[in-house]
């Protein structure tokens, strides 16, 4: 069947403005190089692109653009190498990790790159560095630190990265209070 060039040319510059477009494009002009235009842009296009398109070039493309673009990824072109590459570009990636590939390194980066990937770190890589790791990266990831790494070092550090405030400080004080509750009182004396 062939396409009509007007209509094609017209998903093109659509396509090239905003990858994301490909999930408005008629499966019949779908082609090969829009699909690879799309996840150029915007590499979580992928989820758009039909199956016949997906390479393991294809798949790089998406990853380097967007490491988050892991979750499309069909399972047969996960290799360790691409989730490393994935977290390496988007901390948050982890969370679409296979559980086979995540390793004690793995998330040290993820976590560098983006203290909200600890809320996907498996309970036996958490470690109190790796929580203050986190923290110090985003203070907001004290929400995700188990009670037991909970110290008042580690919520003056969230306070510290002023990434865990906002336009709101009684939002702040009223999250921090909460933290506090589950560790115990202002008196050092922690729950468990």
């Amino acid at each position: 069947m062939e396409i009509c060039p007007i209509g094609y040319n017209k998903y093109l510059e659509e396509v090239k403005q905003n990858g994301y477009a490909l999930d408005d494009v008629p499966v019949e002009y779908k082609t090969e190089e829009l699909c690879k235009i799309a996840v150029t842009q915007h590499g979580r296009a992928l989820e758009y692109v039909p199956d016949e398109y997906i390479t393991e070039e294809l798949v790089k493309i998406a990853i380097h653009e967007n490491g988050c673009a892991l979750h499309y990824v069909p399972t047969k072109y996960i290799t360790e190498e691409l989730c490393k590459l994935a977290v390496q570009q988007d901390g948050f990636a982890l969370k679409y990790v296979p559980v086979v590939y995540i390793t004690e390194e793995l998330v040290k980066i993820a976590v560098k790159h983006f203290g909200y990937a600890l809320e996907y770190v498996p309970s036996e890589y958490i470690t109190e560095e790796l929580c203050k790791l986190a923290v110090t990266q985003h203070g907001y990831a004290l929400q995700f630190v188990p009670i037991k790494y909970r110290t008042e070092e580690l919520i003056f550090i969230a306070q510290q990265t002023r990434l865990y405030t906002d336009d709101n400080p009684t939002e702040l004080t009223k999250k921090i209070f909460i933290i506090y509750e589950t560790m115990g009182d202002y008196h050092g004396n922690m729950s468990i």
